[in-house]
């Protein structure tokens, strides 16, 4: 019987292709294993309110589109300063750059004199100290964050008023930024406030906004809608919460990296947005919010 040649050529392509697709995916694949990882220093009490799970979740699409492994370094809450540099030297001799929360500034400090060789990114968040010994120093754009959370206010809050509970150190450019996101939608009567001790019942409230204080608020306020800015896990929150403002490390760690291999010793870094499917809330205002980036 003869065979026909033609017919098995055209057998062999697919598996040709397949073959080649295999080999330039183990490729791509080595190639990612090589290059030096990026590390975040982290607690286990961060790791634990923020969600193993969601962690995981963020850290790889975060590391494909870097094209190179996150590592987060996690240490105990009471670990001494100079159990810090240890732990990132067993993780990685020689990684990429080393991300340190400005509550590591200490730990910073000592890493960068162990190891003056390897680029250390300070994330100071929504606030700052004397730190200028650092080359990289990004910050929370508070700004932003105030201004979206003051969008999202205007169309939760379409009447009534809106109570926004503020830190202090966020106060003067954070209420002029959330009043111009407010104005974007309908203007609306606002009041400030620096902690929850200080607010007092108001009638026909339509929303709340949690920036960095006022968290006794979501307790006895079920009926309310609550933007907040948090890194907890929203698993933790009520139903009523509507928008979360992530302001994490985990959160801003791959814009950082862009702003270190771009150069930039200083830069602002944007929050991530993360809208709950609220039930107090109806999905055609839901799908309005989640808009907002």
């Amino acid at each position: 019987m003869a065979i026909n040649l033609k017919v098995l050529n055209l057998y062999k392509i697919p598996l040709i292709i397949t073959a080649g697709l295999v080999l330039a995916f183990l490729t791509l694949f080595i190639l990612f294993q090589l290059r030096s990882p990026v590390l975040i220093v982290s607690e286990d009490t961060f790791n634990a309110f923020y969600g193993i799970k969601r962690i995981k979740a963020e850290i790889l699409p975060d590391s494909i589109a870097m094209f190179r492994r996150i590592k987060m370094i996690t240490v105990v809450n009471d670990a001494g300063e100079d159990i810090v540099p240890h732990a990132i030297t067993e993780v990685s001799s020689h990684p990429y750059c080393v991300l340190f929360p400005l509550r590591f500034t200490r730990s910073a400090r000592l890493y960068k004199e162990q190891n003056p060789d390897i680029p250390v990114i300070l994330l100071e968040g929504r606030n700052s100290e004397n730190t200028t010994e650092f080359d990289f120093i990004y910050k929370t754009d508070i700004e932003d964050d105030l201004n979206k959370a003051g969008l999202a206010a205007s169309l939760i809050a379409t009447e009534g008023k809106i109570a926004v509970f503020l830190e202090i150190n966020a106060e003067n450019q954070g209420r002029d930024a959330f009043l111009m996101g407010l104005s974007e939608g309908k203007a609306l009567d606002t009041f400030f406030y620096n902690n929850y001790s200080s607010y007092k019942q108001i009638s026909d409230l339509s929303c709340a906004v949690l920036a960095g204080t006022g968290g006794e608020f979501i307790e006895g306020n079920a009926e309310i809608p609550v933007i907040i800015i948090s890194w907890l896990d929203p698993g933790y929150f009520p139903s009523n919460v509507v928008m979360i403002i992530n302001d994490s490390p985990l959160a801003q760690a791959r814009e950082a990296v862009r702003l270190f291999s771009a150069g930039e010793k200083e830069g602002l870094i944007r929050s991530k947005i993360h809208v709950q499917n609220s039930k107090i809330i109806d999905r055609k205002l839901l799908r309005k919010i989640q808009k907002i980036r």
